[in-house]
């Protein structure tokens, strides 16, 4: 069982990747955007991290950054999600390789793989 934080400002997300999750008994933190992650990543112990690229006041690229620049957050394993082909090549010319990269809509099977890979990595982050 792990605390993974989904990042998102889809109050239907939220919900579905709260299902998901669950039933691999995992404990599911939300955040709509990226200053309300941040705060939380501060005040709870975190496993994993998915975000959505696109969000008001701080989008996914935003927020992976500043998790890359904090000494104590930088090597948190994180999981990006994307509906758009466009933010897909985005990601990949900011240099989002070593993360993975779901484009939405996912599939239970996708996600959990995602999950457990990640979790069982060192570091799933660069």
């Amino acid at each position: 069982m792990a605390n993974i934080l989904i990042v998102d400002d889809m109050p239907m997300t939220h919900r579905l990747l709260c299902i998901m999750l669950s039933r691999s008994n995992h404990n599911v933190i939300t955040a709509i955007n990226g200053h309300e992650a941040l705060q939380k990543l501060q005040e709870t112990p975190v496993d994993l991290m998915i975000t959505d690229i696109n969000m008001p006041e701080m989008d996914g690229l935003t927020l992976m950054e500043k998790i890359q620049s904090n000494d104590k957050l930088k090597k948190l394993p994180i999981i990006v999600m994307t509906a758009s082909v466009t933010d897909h090549l985005k990601l990949l010319s900011n240099g989002i390789r070593s993360h993975p990269i779901l484009t939405q809509p996912i599939t239970s099977r996708e996600l959990n793989d995602a999950v457990t890979h990640c979790l069982q990595m060192p570091v799933c982050a660069d």
